[in-house]
Formats: structure tokens, sequence, C-alpha cells
């Protein structure tokens, strides 16, 4: 449930992402999360790997708001760790049918990936 920050700025550094485009916000997310925190305004990925069920529908309903069309969000531990992830996943596409297609690669078992098709986000 936890990874030390100087683990994940490593592993970052290792596969040479960018460090300028880091952006990493500790602790757990909500709601609020984004009221309290700068966070992107614009999103092109994001990878969700907060293993419960509310924490991914937060993060979900912000990203919808932010997601680019054509942006994937992969989520992690969908049906898998628990049943929260699936869960939220599910909720969301039923909310967003015609707005998100989901794919589950065989290769990444625990994965769901959705992807914007289209969307109201300003730049669309």
């Amino acid at each position: 449930m936890s990874v030390p920050r100087r683990f994940v700025e490593q592993k970052l550094h290792d596969c040479g992402f960018p460090e300028s485009r880091i952006h990493i916000v500790e602790g757990f997310f909500d709601a609020g999360t984004p009221q309290r925190v700068s966070l992107p305004q614009s999103v092109s990925f994001a990878f969700v790997d907060f293993d419960f069920y509310q924490p991914v529908c937060d993060a979900l309903g912000y990203l919808d708001g932010v997601l680019e069309p054509g942006a994937c969000v992969a989520v992690h531990d969908y049906d898998f760790f628990s049943t929260g992830p699936k869960k939220a996943v599910e909720e969301f596409l039923a909310a967003n049918e015609r707005e998100y297609t989901l794919s589950l690669p065989v290769y990444a078992h625990g994965m769901a990936i959705l992807r914007k098709e289209r969307g109201d986000h300003p730049s669309a």
C-alpha cells in the first residue's frame, strides 16, 4: 500500500523518464485532492493503482475532466487484488459508456485500459 518516494523517483530515473515531467503527489487520493494540490489540467496517460473502490472512483472522476481524446488510463488490480477497482471502473464506464472503451490485455493480468474516445474537454 505504500512505496517510499525515493523508490519511485529511482525507478523513473532508471527508465530515463524526464525529471522535469515527474509530478509525485504523496498520500491517499480522494475527491478533495485536486483542490489541495496542483494537478495537471491536461492528461494523455495515467496509471491508477489505488487498490480500493473509492480512490479509483475519485481518480477516474478527476481524470474524466482532464483527459484528452485518445488518452488512456491504466487501472491496476482490476478484478485481481480486490473487487473495488473493477466495480469503480464498471460504474465509471456505465456512466460514460459512449466516451470510453475498455481493454483487458491478456498479457497484463489484473490491468484494465480505458481509452477516451471523445469528450467535452476544452481542447476536444
